[in-house]
C-alpha cells in the first residue's frame, strides 16, 4: 500500500515502500498543481505522474486525502478563498410545523 511522502498544497506524492525495492523503482504516485508552460501560452493545471514497475495501490483513507488535495489545488487555481461554514441555531419559528406545536 501506498503512503504519502510528500504533501504540500502543489505537491502531493504517494509511495509504496517495500524494503526488497531500490528506492527510485517504488511505485510512485506524484501529482503537480501548477501553472505550466505551453507553446505560445501558459495553462494552469494539474500533472499525474506514476514512476515504479507497478502503480502505486491507494488506501480508501489515502484516496480521500487526494481527493481533498484535488480540491484545494483547483480552488487555489481559480483564485477561489475557501467558504467557511458556520453552525446555525435551531430556532423552532423556523420549523414548519411550529404553529402546529405551539397550540
Amino acid at each position: 500500500m501506498a503512503t504519502v511522502a510528500v504533501n504540500t498544497s502543489n505537491h502531493i506524492e504517494f509511495r509504496n515502500i517495500t524494503s526488497s525495492v531500490p528506492t527510485a523503482d517504488q511505485p510512485t504516485l506524484v501529482v503537480q498543481a501548477g501553472d505550466w508552460s505551453a507553446s505560445s501560452h501558459t495553462e494552469a493545471g494539474v500533472i499525474f505522474d506514476v514512476y515504479g514497475e507497478q502503480a502505486p495501490i491507494l488506501t480508501p483513507a489515502d484516496a480521500r486525502k487526494l481527493a481533498k488535495w484535488l480540491a484545494r489545488a483547483a480552488d487555489e487555481l481559480e483564485d477561489k478563498k475557501p467558504e467557511k461554514k458556520g453552525k446555525q441555531k435551531y430556532r423552532h419559528a423556523d420549523d414548519d410545523n411550529y404553529d402546529e406545536w405551539r397550540g
